[in-house]
């Protein structure tokens, strides 16, 4: 099943030693494709264009036009700026020393939630309009919330994906552990 470009999971390491599931990550991310510098150079080009314009029609005897071409050029700079920054949020998932991290960005706002990985679920919740919850001693973490109706559930089968495997991992690094405290004693 091919994630769209929306939904993108960067494996480190997949099989690393026992079985480990530890280096996996899922990034969930508008698409961007802009970042600031590049967004800062579209809107430099936008606004000479607009004034080179606005100065032919000047030349031309249209007294208005530079006045008309200011308002234009900050109006819509306030909106692509607005659209812009609306967009600027992440949602990731990883798990680090037998904890899911569920962490959400939005700007320089961070939310960032610690579960226990024994008694961490996802419940897909499509009524909620996101893709699903995890849960775990009362606190809720909700993902995806800005996917469309495919995508989330595309991001529910990889986050239960990602939860059963991350759940077996820890069983053979605890039986791994396990075996060797056992190895000691003897």
């Amino acid at each position: 099943m091919q994630l769209p470009d929306i939904m993108v999971s960067h494996p480190v390491s997949l099989s690393a030693i026992n079985g480990s599931f530890l280096d996996s990550k899922i990034e969930i991310r508008p698409n961007q494709s802009l970042d600031r510098a590049l967004f800062n150079k579209c809107r430099l080009l936008f606004i000479i264009v607009t004034a080179a314009v606005a100065g032919f029609s000047f030349l031309q005897g249209n007294w208005f036009a530079p006045f008309f071409a200011l308002v234009n050029v900050l109006v819509l700079s306030l909106v692509v700026e607005l659209v812009w920054r609306s967009q600027d949020f992440e949602e990731q998932l990883w798990l680090e020393n037998g904890k899911v991290i569920a962490e959400s960005r939005h700007g320089a706002r961070v939310q960032r939630v610690e579960f226990d990985l024994n008694w961490v679920r996802f419940e897909s919740d499509r009524a909620a309009h996101c893709a699903g919850t995890l849960t775990s001693h009362g606190i809720q973490f909700r993902l995806g919330g800005f996917l469309n109706a495919e995508q989330r559930k595309l991001l529910a089968y990889r986050v239960q994906d990602f939860l059963r495997r991350a759940q077996a991992a820890g069983a053979v690094n605890e039986d791994n552990l396990n075996n060797r405290h056992q190895a000691k004693s003897l």
